[in-house]
């Protein structure tokens, strides 16, 4: 365990110095006998003042029975409350003489000396600073709180409370005072019996016992760390302790936790612990004597406290003592206090940390350990040393320390690779570091080992070392340089020359240089055609170069031939590595840049589509066509329009470039590349002017040309031009309107409407109205029209654009039933953009005749009964409603009325003479 290693520690230190262990053990000797020197002389001094409180106690209880008193203390002021009482306590301190009492200090204190009174009344209840009615009990305790003058027990306990009591009867006394001045108490004669004085032995222990504390002789807990003191009241009688109270002296600077009890005894405790406290006091349940149970009998308690952050091996004592009410008196107060020792361990846990000044270390440079190591605490860490124990293949050279000296290794020694670092103590809290300085001699991977021993207790020994791996490098500050042409043109060859030089300081081994052959746009910029020996191409367009070695200070050149494939500008990228650490790498990369001019034969030619029609859109179509040999980059087409075409980017629309911008009357078209028998399309929309005069220009004349950044071997078709007639159009529009129905034999009217939208004024303006064969033709207005054979053809000389429409009335007649469809049309001398609307139709349903008749029967002829053989009138009305004539008429009248004969107007013929009669008229 713990405390046993540090005895087994102590115990070999002794054993290496026996001169000193002699010296401990006649020390040890000479504390043990001093010890019991002072405890035999304590005890007596203890016995002799526990008698005379005994004998004071008695003499003042026997005073108290007589019921005397002297009124002097009356006369004082401020005057006694009781002088029966005051002269009572006089009377014990008087009596006391053979202690030493200090009247100048509280009581409580070491010296003092307190004389306690209670009495019973005529109804047996007891009162404090009362002598009690005549003929009932009265209770005097006298308390003398001794000071041990040891000095080796002075730390242990500052004072021992000595303690008599006694209960007795008063006598029948009617005196209220004496002048005896002596104050000698007065012979009372018999009082009854011998005087009975109530005894309750109680007896207090107490131990040490918690997880954390390691068994022994005292035992030992680690500082900061909570232990428990177990107590044990007990009443071995034979009378009942009443009002028990326990003080608990807590040593210097232990902090409160808690505390538990039986049969609910109360402890004063602070309101937040855990706090310093110097003492604790407990209020008790009586204890039973004899007559009382086990339990009754005896009251456990444990009180949990911090111990304190203790800076060296340190032994404490903790001392409890208990009291009671003078109900009875102990007659045994040795028992009355116990103490538990307890030693204090200090503790610390080490923390070692390393790191390394680089990874990787460079062979033959100067390179740096720290070594630092940490005390958390609680404790301070004594005689802290630090050994780093360097690797092999490391020249050590320096230390530099924070606090404390090394010893370095011997350099005669291969094998001593120790730096010893005496650091001293390390207070909780603090650090130190440690600064290791050598050279790594060797490539490959070195370790470094370091640890932190300290004689205080470690709590975590798995923080105590710590432990470092470096890889070590060899060191080429390699360095490459390319050169090429500026620019050549396309299908040329280019040689790069590459330069690797190795700046050291030492050798590189296992050279790569990796030549990144260019691209351009995703394709290939060159082909691989040759290089210096050893270098071969490889996938993704790259050379490499291996060099097996290159002395330091050394230089190489190497050449690789391309030939130039792809236009543009062409760069290319070298790197140099080496197994060897580099501490330079901004030198380890290079670049060339070389411009390939393209050579391509390029094409232009130009369309136009449609009509250049005055106020219209006019597309240009423009084909440039690469015929090689090489792709075209870095295209401008330029298109010189014609004046007479609107040119502002609100009406224009271009098409197929990558860019385009309008400069004067030209446009310029930008193609950024044109692969090789590739061709470009560009789409070129204008708008005619509006304002042209007829007779002025007659055509449009459009020019273009394509040029290239580079070379074009045949500029024969570089430009192209295409002209186009102008047009004035007159956009002429025709309408007809007529009668959804007309009636066989009646007139109807067509009405038609000829307008002129422009631009420009037609001229032989021709109407043509085909007639159905279904009307003749009657007439038509104006007098420009004419019929000829069901064709109306009305000519008009000129209809300005934006004029009033001319309207035309042609008035038939239908003479057929059917649908009679009848169309028109338009023409003059101009172009008509738009011919959909130079035709117009409408149709008519022609219908027969047709008359409405009807019928009613007159009133006035009606009869309701006739006589028979009577004439009578039967009158019918026969009317029509139109719109024609109605030929061939006939009404046919059935009745049930029997007659033979009937005059008719008109003539109606009798068609069934039987019964019923019919008649069709």
């Amino acid at each position: 365990m713990a405390g046993e290693s540090i005895i087994l520690t102590k115990l070999s230190g002794l054993k290496r110095e026996p001169k000193g262990q002699a010296l401990i053990e006649f020390s040890l000797i000479l504390i043990v006998l001093l010890t019991m020197i002072f405890t035999i002389v304590e005890s007596g001094r203890l016995f002799q003042g526990w008698l005379a409180v005994q004998n004071a106690t008695r003499a003042a209880g026997r005073y108290a029975i007589t019921g005397q008193f002297e009124k002097d203390c009356l006369n004082e002021f401020p005057p006694c409350l009781d002088p029966r009482v005051d002269s009572i306590e006089a009377e014990a301190r008087r009596t006391v003489a053979g202690v030493p009492v200090d009247p100048t200090v509280l009581v409580g204190q070491p010296s003092s000396l307190a004389v306690e009174v209670w009495g019973q009344d005529e109804d047996g209840v007891w009162y404090p600073d009362y002598a009690g009615e005549a003929g009932q009990n009265v209770r005097i305790r006298v308390t003398y709180y001794m000071p041990i003058v040891t000095p080796l027990l002075q730390p242990i306990v500052e004072m021992v409370p000595l303690v008599g009591q006694m209960v007795a009867v008063n006598e029948d006394f009617d005196q209220f005072s004496t002048s005896q001045v002596n104050y000698d108490p007065p012979t009372t004669g018999d009082v009854g019996g011998p005087l009975v004085v109530p005894e309750a032995n109680l007896v207090i222990t107490k131990t040490v016992t918690s997880p954390d504390v390691v068994p022994g002789d005292p035992p030992s807990i680690f500082t900061t760390n909570n232990v428990k003191f177990d107590i044990e009241v007990r009443n071995i009688g034979p009378f009942d302790a009443e009002g028990v109270t326990i003080t608990d002296l807590l040593p210097d600077n232990f902090k409160y936790v808690s505390y538990t009890a039986t049969r609910n005894a109360q402890c004063d405790e602070p309101q937040d612990p855990p706090q310093v406290l110097s003492e604790i006091n407990c209020l008790l349940p009586d204890l039973a004597g004899e007559a009382g149970t086990a339990n009754e009998k005896v009251v456990y308690l444990s009180f949990t406290a911090q111990t304190p952050l203790a800076p060296v091996f340190e032994t404490i004592t903790n001392t409890v003592t208990v009291s009671m009410d003078p109900t009875a008196v102990d007659p045994v107060l040795g028992n009355n206090i116990s103490s538990a020792g307890l030693e204090l361990i200090p503790h610390v846990n080490l923390i070692v940390s390393k790191s390394d000044s680089v990874d990787p270390a460079i062979v033959g440079e100067p390179f740096t350990y720290q070594i630092n190591v940490s005390n958390p605490g609680p404790n301070t860490a004594e005689s802290v040393v630090v050994t780093d124990r360097m690797p092999q293949d490391f020249t050590f050279q320096s230390y530099g320390i924070s606090t404390g000296t090394c010893t370095e290794p011997d350099p005669t020694d291969p094998n001593d690779r120790d730096l010893i670092c005496s650091i001293g103590d390390l207070a909780a809290s603090d650090s130190a570091v440690v600064m290791v300085f050598g050279i790594p001699e060797v490539e490959g991977s070195i370790e470094n080992n370091a640890w932190a021993t300290s004689p205080t207790h470690e709590d975590n020994p798995t923080n105590n070392s710590a432990s470092e791996t470096t890889q070590v490098k060899v060191v080429a500050n390699l360095e490459v340089t390319k050169s090429g042409p500026s620019q050549v043109d396309f299908g040329e060859d280019i040689d790069y020359v590459l330069n690797v030089t190795n700046n050291g300081p030492s050798p590189a081994d296992n050279i790569t240089v990796i030549d990144e052959l260019p691209v351009i746009g995703g394709n290939p910029a060159v082909s691989y055609q040759s290089s210096s020996s050893g270098c071969t191409p490889a996938p993704s367009d790259e050379v490499h170069c291996p060099i097996s070695t290159l002395a330091a200070n050394a230089s190489t050149q190497l050449t690789i031939t391309v030939q130039a494939i792809q236009p543009g500008d062409a760069v290319n990228r070298v790197t140099v590595s080496s197994t060897a650490l580099d501490p330079d790498t901004t030198n380890n990369s290079s670049a060339a840049s070389t411009f390939i001019r393209a050579k391509a034969d390029l094409g232009v030619e130009k369309t136009v589509a449609g009509l250049a029609m005055i106020g219209e859109a006019l597309e240009f179509t423009i084909d440039v066509t690469n015929y090689g040999p090489s792709p075209a980059p870095g295209i401008i087409v330029q298109d010189s329009l014609d004046p007479n075409v609107v040119l502002d980017e609100d009406t224009m629309s271009v098409s197929g470039c990558d860019d385009w911008y309008l400069s004067g009357s030209d446009i310029f078209c930008e193609i950024d590349y044109l692969n090789l028998n590739a061709t470009a399309t560009v789409n070129l929309t204008v708008r005619v002017q509006s304002n042209i005069n007829v007779g002025g220009a007659s055509e449009l004349e459009n020019n273009v040309s394509v040029k290239l950044g580079g070379i074009d071997p045949n500029s024969g078709n570089d430009t192209d031009s295409v002209s186009t007639n102008l047009v004035f159009p007159a956009r002429l529009s025709i309408s007809k309107t007529g009668p959804a129905k007309a009636e066989v034999g009646s007139t109807y009217t067509y009405q038609l409407q000829v307008s002129n939208q422009g631009p420009v004024n037609a001229t032989n303006v021709v109407v043509e109205d085909v007639l159905p064969p279904l009307v003749n033709f009657i007439s038509a207005s104006p007098i420009n029209c004419s019929d000829g054979n069901g064709k109306v053809i009305c000519n008009f000389a000129e209809l300005a654009a934006g004029d009033p429409p001319i309207d035309i009335q042609i008035l038939v007649e239908a003479n057929q039933v059917g649908i009679a469809n009848n169309s028109a049309t338009v023409t003059a001398d101009q172009f008509d953009p738009e011919m959909s609307d130079n035709a117009s139709s409408w149709q008519t349903d022609i219908f027969p005749p047709s008359a409405d008749l009807s019928l009613d029967f007159d009133p006035e002829s009606t009869l309701i009964s006739v006589p028979r053989n009577w004439h009578f009138n039967l009158r019918y009305l026969v009317t029509n409603l139109g719109p024609s004539t109605a030929e061939n008429v006939v009404l046919t009248i059935t009745t049930d009325i029997p007659f033979n004969k009937a005059d008719e107007h008109p003539p109606c013929i009798k068609v069934n003479n039987a019964g019923d009669a019919t008649f069709v008229c």
